[in-house]
């Protein structure tokens, strides 16, 4: 007698919601987001002052304890459009600027982003999301996997007052330190 086999499939999306998965992702383990973290959001705001052809302004805040992380990364380039955000957070589908332009210390990832803001689930960090202030807008980001375990990702979005002259970009982004 023989067996049946059936085909199942599952997406990949929730592999970004995977501290195994999302390591390989990232580039490093899971014990090295927080600096995962850092030269990926560094990294983003040099290329959006390369964009815009500015020098450029970056504020680096990082906040740390003994089980959590949480760095803030503010620049001045052009800003991140809401129809860029939600390409960002298609986790089913790669977005990069830099599809075609890599060197050796930026734009090797290419999901960065993505993989960015899978990483507050991934390391169990529930507290606080993900935040994006751009062009206006203050932008919560929702993004985990539902209680079936599939992907459940959105984002808030609302009319940003503390937000100077709608230039530049910050994005906050809180984690749980993994060993």
């Amino acid at each position: 007698m023989t067996s049946k086999r059936q085909l199942f499939s599952e997406p990949q999306v929730a592999e970004y919601f995977e501290l195994s998965t999302l390591a390989k992702m990232a580039g490093r383990p899971a014990r090295d987001f927080h600096r995962v973290l850092v030269k990926e959001l560094v990294a983003n705001s040099l290329d959006a002052a390369e964009a815009a052809g500015i020098s450029p302004e970056v504020r680096v805040q990082i906040v740390g304890g003994m089980s959590a992380f949480a760095t803030q990364v503010i620049d001045n380039g052009l800003g991140i459009t809401t129809e860029v955000l939600d390409k960002l957070l298609d986790f089913s589908k790669f977005a990069s600027d830099k599809a075609l332009y890599r060197t050796p210390t930026r734009g090797q990832q290419g999901n960065a982003l993505k993989t960015v803001f899978a990483m507050p689930y991934a390391t169990g960090y529930s507290h606080r999301e993900p935040v994006v202030h751009s062009l206006g807008l203050k932008h919560t980001i929702q993004a985990g996997l539902d209680d079936a375990g599939l992907p459940k990702v959105g984002r808030e979005s609302t009319v940003d007052g503390a937000s100077e002259d709608g230039k530049g970009t910050s994005i906050f982004v809180p984690i749980s330190l993994v060993d």
